[in-house]
């Protein structure tokens, strides 16, 4: 019943998105922040496990899989760039056309942006199409 009435006055959608944000702040992970959640570290992991394996003018090629509107791609870059590593190639896919084309623009913007390879294309363990839900423009959900 209250539930109805909340839905009735707020709509689908929104009752939708702040039951969402709601239940993030119940789980701790409300923001998508890759400098906080972890990843920004792991790519630092992965580079200097790769640096010293591989001079610092050998070639590095990384995969952004789902690359929305470029965090990680730009993070990416940006520890290349301050690393110096010469031959960097970021392949990255997002199926999404709004997503892909804010991710095109920001990238397109990077002084390493012509080491990306961008794919407006899912990927996924099988060969096929697929609907996909898009809740809204560049939301990543």
């Amino acid at each position: 019943m209250f539930e109805s009435l909340i839905m009735s006055v707020l709509g689908r959608h929104m009752t939708w998105q702040i039951g969402r944000k709601l239940y993030c702040a119940a789980r701790g992970d409300i923001g998508i922040d890759i400098r906080s959640d972890g990843e920004t570290m792991v790519q630092r992991q992965v580079l200097a496990a790769w640096d010293s394996a591989h001079p610092p003018a050998g070639g590095l090629v990384v995969f952004d899989v789902g690359a929305n509107v470029g965090d990680w791609s730009v993070a990416m870059l940006d520890l290349c760039q301050d690393r110096r590593i010469a031959d960097c190639r970021l392949y990255a896919f997002e199926p999404v056309s709004s997503t892909f084309r804010a991710y095109s623009s920001r990238i397109a913007e990077h002084r390493l942006g012509g080491a990306v390879t961008r794919e407006r294309a899912a990927m996924s363990a099988r060969e096929g199409s697929a609907k996909i839900a898009v809740l809204q423009d560049n939301s990543g959900r």
